[in-house]
């Protein structure tokens, strides 16, 4: 042992050299919803990916309709009916793609894509969908947080969540311990409390988006029940009217 062991550690990798700090491969484009005509079966699925081919190990598409048992996606350890697709490169339009032919056994699919690099990391999941002749995708909106519990200095993360093929209005703020409210206006304008202000106006909703409506570090608030609000309404619709509303989701959080 001498004083050069240290050197010569860092020459030594188990397993290969890996680089470190490469980025996780990214969905970058997908099919718009597909609208089957009347006794139509088969479509071809397709995404476009980030990098390039030879950095992809699979490319793979998860399939779910109305029929399947309603279920959190929770990622490969998801329990519902399994229709597992993989996707194969088509390097003449730098896309990954896949046919199926069961599409007439339901009205709405719901398709979640997943690619794998070759180093292992997988891309965020993206949701594509196929919708027989008549059928719609539901209005829905999620509040979605990077944790449950907050502290002074914590990193706060709130996206919000919206699908369907409707025009919208949508909303986002958070409630605070004692029962009044601030809601945020796109990038990150925080309301007068208990005053409704959209996040978006006459959005249309094209499939699945989300947002990242705030990242921030706590800053010194009151301890604390809050929850996080994501709403959808008619477009110029009064918020304050329940019946304008086509969709409400609050995720909890408490700050210690």
């Amino acid at each position: 042992i001498d004083e050069r062991d240290g050197e010569l550690a860092r020459t030594v990798f188990l397993g290969g050299k890996k680089v470190h700090g490469s980025l996780p491969p990214e969905i970058v484009a997908i099919h718009p919803p597909i609208s089957l005509a009347s006794g139509q079966k088969t479509a071809t699925l397709w995404i476009t990916v980030v990098p390039g081919f030879e950095a992809i190990q699979t490319v793979h598409a998860i399939l779910t309709n109305e029929h399947d048992q309603a279920t959190e996606y929770q990622g490969e350890t998801t329990s519902f009916t399994r229709r597992e697709l993989v996707l194969k490169p088509n390097y003449s339009l730098k896309r990954y793609e896949v046919e199926y032919d069961q599409f007439d056994t339901a009205k709405y699919w719901k398709i979640r894509y997943e690619a794998q690099s070759t180093e292992g990391d997988w891309s965020p999941l993206k949701v594509g969908y196929v919708l027989a002749e008549g059928a719609a995708i539901p209005t829905s909106v999620q509040a979605v947080l990077n944790n449950t519990v907050y502290h002074v200095g914590d990193n706060l993360r709130f996206d919000v969540t919206a699908q369907g093929t409707e025009t919208v209005d949508m909303y986002a703020g958070f409630i605070f311990p004692k029962g009044q409210y601030y809601t945020l206006a796109y990038p990150t304008t925080f309301s007068q409390e208990n005053t409704f202000q959209p996040y978006q106006k006459e959005m249309a909703l094209l499939g699945e988006s989300t947002f990242r409506v705030l990242n921030l570090t706590l800053p010194v608030i009151d301890r604390g029940e809050y929850q996080a609000c994501a709403l959808l309404t008619k477009p110029a619709a009064d918020p304050k009217r329940q019946e304008n509303w086509l969709s409400f989701h609050c995720q909890p959080l408490q700050v210690q």
